[in-house]
């Protein structure tokens, strides 16, 4: 059987195999459902890699509360309408560096919350949506982000009415790997580098001589 692709199908299946490479790797880091197993509720993760020291959360208000979640509990804050912000802080092992890939998330905000979100790093706009009273799954591509090890990532919303409007979070999840830190190579000194060249040229002209070649 003759089996011919044209142009777009085969850009497709490319387009689908870099996918598959790039994504192989990419295993869920960190987990936050924000409850025990008793349903009271908690920051800390319910999964952590091995090679993540801590993933700690704060808002930039001291505002963080919990409300009913998808399901259980979730994490939540307020006082959007003075710069409120809700910001994850993770730090990686020594030696290892993350590479983050995907913070996936559910968020919903109440009737004078936000009506927009949006997630930053040191400043640089990774994603943004619109928020609504119902739950909703977003995804944030990271890769954008050169690997390290600390990574902040920063949430903030717009469009809140009041300062009592809040938003909710809940699984919470970050996708990525752990790198070793690369082992930097030293570079010759000045002088061996000037060295080198001439110690080449010399040598060169020596086997010419012996082989009763004219210089040029």
């Amino acid at each position: 059987m003759d089996i011919r692709l044209d142009g777009r199908a085969r850009a497709a299946v490319l387009f689908t195999l870099l996918l598959t490479a790039t994504t192989a790797h990419a295993a869920v880091l960190l987990d936050f459902d924000f409850e025990y197993p008793d349903g009271t509720f908690t920051l800390a993760p319910s999964l952590r890699a091995d090679g993540i020291a801590s993933a700690v959360w704060s808002d930039a208000r001291g505002l963080i509360a919990d409300f009913a979640g998808q399901p259980g509990r979730a994490l939540a804050t307020s006082g959007f309408t003075t710069g409120n912000v809700l910001m994850l802080a993770v730090t990686t092992a020594a030696g290892l560096h993350l590479a983050a890939e995907t913070l996936g998330f559910d968020l919903r905000v109440s009737s004078s919350g936000p009506t927009a979100w949006r997630v930053e790093s040191a400043g640089t706009l990774l994603g943004e949506g619109q928020a609504t009273t119902k739950f909703e799954r977003f995804a944030v591509d990271l890769r954008s982000l050169f690997p390290g090890a600390a990574l902040t990532l920063v949430l903030g919303g717009s469009g809140a009415t009041a300062a009592s409007g809040t938003l909710r979070l809940d699984n919470v999840e970050l996708y990525g790997s752990l790198q070793p830190v690369p082992v930097p190579v030293p570079l010759p000194g000045p002088l061996f580098l000037l060295v080198t060249p001439l110690l080449g040229l010399t040598l060169r002209a020596g086997n010419r001589r012996r082989a009763g070649v004219q210089p040029g």
